[in-house]
């Protein structure tokens, strides 16, 4: 994963986007779009060795629910944040928010099981 290449990739994009724009030509807006839907599946496609080692690490230290519904949480963040960006970039904040939200609601769905079990734990201590 070489972050320079990002950079330059977005920092291109992001200067044809702007030239096309100032043309008022709607197409800055649909490279942006596009460039934005690249770089994250190139992102994901680096993110994968990252979670594989994390995957381990965290099998071998016996808080793999744990670690799992982070991964997922980063996950579904990573997701809405850049679908949420698309969005904006294409004149739909509001879609975007409704998004945003929606990632937020999915990410308390998945922390509620966690919450359930440290609570439980809580309880177990203060009854003792």
């Amino acid at each position: 994963m070489n972050v320079f290449s990002y950079l330059a990739f977005g920092v291109s994009a992001a200067l044809l986007a702007f030239l096309l724009k100032s043309n008022k030509s709607p197409v800055g807006q649909i490279v942006c779009a596009v460039a934005c839907v690249l770089m994250a599946a190139r992102l994901i496609c680096d993110t994968v060795p990252i979670l594989s080692s994390m995957d381990e690490i965290l099998d071998s230290s016996g808080f793999y629910g744990y670690g799992k519904t982070l991964i997922k949480a980063l996950g579904v963040a990573a997701a809405c944040e850049i679908t949420g960006d698309v969005c904006r970039e294409l004149g739909e904040s509001s879609l975007a928010s409704r998004i945003e939200l929606a990632g937020k609601l999915e990410i308390v769905a998945l922390s509620l099981p966690l919450a359930k079990e440290i609570l439980e734990a809580a309880r177990k201590m203060v009854a003792l």
